[in-house]
């Protein structure tokens, strides 16, 4: 008969050692609210989970750590279920009746500033153009590609810029008034629609992406601006954009919460990630369209690929 594998304290500390590490990003999820680096975490929660579950069973499977493995299976564990809570409670959630009425038809997408395929974008759109397109990253050159749209649209406004922070917005809808404003570091388009004898206001948005300190607070200062002015508006409003902010961050949670938002993703549309397109394994939402409380979302949908490192996201919304 084999003796069972003798205990050290080596052992013990070291499935310790990996189950705390691997336990790190769901933790550094969670404390997000206090450093940008923490935060950036809360853009990978399934990658999170999934670490902690493999924590959990690597501390399982060291069976020279003894009986006292099992405490830190038990940590590990636990966070691999917050961490999958995290991302379960973000793909559903809302009882989703498809309503009748007069339909709102919103695409945003970031094309990426130094994509050049204006084709590729163009002939997505054209397969079935949205209502209204809200096209951020736009330069002049994108502009110019988007004009040879306006048989589609009608509507249109254009505030180009050599950075990555144009936005173009093109409309079926008559507007009463479409302007540049600024709610932050970067400029945003304010849309004023008549939609079911409603004021309905839709707010394009694209937020510096938050990488240091300084583009973090920046960040959340714009979003907190943002629904500071749907607040102010008063009426229906509509906010599309690369927010450059998962679901998860406890910003995001705030930027809903002082609008008065919510997300077409919890009507059962998945995790709907839509950065890096082209690694699917990466891939993460930042992406979004939300609404006041008297809008609903019929359909909220992510796009094809267009050449840019984004995914288009399109909803649905009626009036509630």
């Amino acid at each position: 008969m084999t003796d069972p594998p003798r205990t050290t304290n080596a052992h013990v500390a070291a499935v310790w050692a990996a189950a705390l590490a691997s336990v790190g990003p769901v933790v550094g999820g969670l404390l997000g609210r206090w450093a940008w680096w923490l935060d950036g975490w809360n853009a990978f929660p399934v990658h999170a989970a999934v670490a902690a579950a493999a924590g959990a069973v690597i501390a399982a499977a060291w069976r020279r750590a003894g009986r006292r493995r099992w405490a830190a299976v038990f940590v590990a564990g636990v966070f691999a279920a917050v961490g999958a809570g995290r991302v379960a409670g973000e793909v559903g959630g809302e009882l989703h009746v498809r309503l009748e009425g007069e339909e709102l038809d919103v695409m945003v997408a970031n094309v990426l500033t130094a994509n050049r395929d204006f084709d590729r974008f163009l002939r997505v759109v054209r397969e079935d153009p949205p209502e209204v397109l809200c096209v951020l990253e736009t330069d002049a050159g994108w502009a110019a590609a988007l004009e040879t749209l306006k048989d589609e649209y009608p509507y249109r406004f254009a505030a180009p810029r050599t950075d990555n922070f144009g936005i173009t917005v093109l409309s079926k809808r008559a507007w009463s008034e479409a302007r540049e404003v600024t709610l932050g570091t970067t400029p945003s388009v304010e849309m004023a629609f008549d939609f079911g004898g409603r004021a309905l206001t839709v707010i394009a948005s694209h937020p510096v992406p938050p990488k240091g300190a300084g583009n973090w607070r920046r960040r959340n200062e714009q979003l907190a601006a943002t629904a500071a002015r749907v607040r102010e508006l008063g009426g229906e409003a509509v906010v599309a954009g690369d927010l450059n902010c998962p679901p998860w961050s406890p910003f995001y949670e705030d930027f809903k919460r002082a609008g008065g938002l919510h997300d077409g993703r919890r009507i059962g549309a998945g995790l709907s990630t839509t950065w890096p397109a082209g690694r699917w394994w990466m891939r993460t939402p930042i992406d979004h369209v939300l609404a006041t409380e008297g809008l609903v979302f019929n359909r909220y949908e992510v796009g094809p690929k267009t050449g840019s490192d984004h995914l288009p996201v399109r909803a649905r919304l009626v009036p509630r």
